[in-house]
């Protein structure tokens, strides 16, 4: 709970904003914080599963020092996630 009073703290609405864009857009861009919504839920049905790895790990390295991943639901990744985050440090 504190690391998220302190985001709060440091957040200067003069200087900082938020940018909401689709993964496909964000190519190219590093941002300090990124956060993945929705990747629980990846590969969508009918989806490609590679090509939602491709746009998955886009946006994972546009973060230049923070990257958070919402990986609630019953997607193939959701299931990876979740027996990766199990053996990675958390910080």
């Amino acid at each position: 709970m504190s690391n998220m009073l302190d985001v709060f703290r440091l957040y200067d609405p003069a200087h900082d904003s938020i940018k909401v864009m689709t993964l496909h857009v964000s190519k190219g861009l590093e941002f300090p914080g990124v956060a993945l919504v929705g990747a629980g839920r990846m590969p969508a049905e009918g989806e490609d599963e590679r090509e939602e790895a491709r746009l998955f790990y886009v946006g994972a390295t546009r973060a230049t020092q923070r990257l958070v991943i919402g990986a609630s639901g019953g997607g193939n990744f959701a299931t990876r996630l979740e027996a990766k985050s199990e053996t990675c440090p958390r910080s």
